[in-house]
């Protein structure tokens, strides 16, 4: 893709749409920094000549809002090297909106974990405050095997059946082989996990991740954090350990 490619798609776009540039630091032959155009430390591989891409800085400010641009279009630009970026391409008019994505924050956690398992027919009731329990709530946590040898989960469903001859599912799904819990349950194990989620030290992907593995196992997964909390800031960069302590 050249400047005029650019250009070209760029104009084609259906009026009021939204566009979407992912690693816009890393998506052109040539920086998107004019201090850096000339850059000679670079490392092999990474030069414009070993690109197939041969778009400029100035075409791509031309495509975004040069005599041929058009009205009507959001923009939105992802990077991981938001520093890098040249500050004619971040001025007000190109780039207005300027929002960091920072790694978890403990409340993050607790509204992850929530989402995971709070119970889908209380899920579904918007017009519901939610709040987080207190620290005085001292209940303690109830351990899931016993939850399974005492009662087998329900075969029930709160979700409309679905009557077609096409559609057929074998086994157990998710939502049947999950303990039944309480809103006030998953709120009280929703605060133990983002006790032990450090501050901005994990990404959001990582506890999805985690969790994930954990889909029916609401318990298992409070017990099991403390563990691969640990092994997981083993892997964290020491800029990053001591950037928010």
């Amino acid at each position: 893709m050249d400047d005029a490619s650019l250009s070209q798609l760029i104009s084609e776009l259906p009026e009021k749409c939204i566009a979407l540039m992912e690693d816009i630091d890393a998506a052109f032959s040539h920086t998107v920094n004019r201090e850096e155009s000339h850059d000679e430390t670079a490392p092999p591989g990474t030069s414009a000549q070993e690109s197939s891409s041969r778009v400029s800085l100035s075409g791509l400010l031309n495509a975004l809002d040069g005599v041929a641009a058009q009205e009507g279009r959001i923009l939105f630009a992802t990077t991981n090297k938001y520093d890098s970026l040249d500050p004619a391409l971040c001025r007000p008019g190109r780039m207005d909106i300027h929002i960091e994505f920072k790694l978890a924050s403990k409340y993050q956690a607790y509204e992850l974990y929530q989402r995971f398992y709070l119970p889908e027919s209380e899920a579904e009731q918007d017009s519901e405050k939610e709040s987080a329990p207190s620290s005085a709530d001292t209940t303690p946590l109830v351990d899931l095997d016993e939850i399974l040898d005492s009662s087998k989960p329900s075969c029930t469903s709160t979700l409309p059946t679905i009557t077609t001859e096409k559609a057929a599912m074998r086994g157990i799904s998710h939502l049947e082989r999950a303990p039944k819990l309480s809103r006030a349950k998953v709120m009280q194990l929703a605060s133990h996990f983002s006790d032990a989620i450090p501050e901005r030290k994990l990404s959001m992907a990582n506890l999805q991740g985690y969790l994930m593995a954990y889909k029916v196992r609401p318990f298992d997964a409070v017990k099991d954090l403390p563990d691969w909390v640990e092994k997981e800031l083993a892997k964290v960069p020491p800029e990053i350990k001591q950037g928010d302590s």
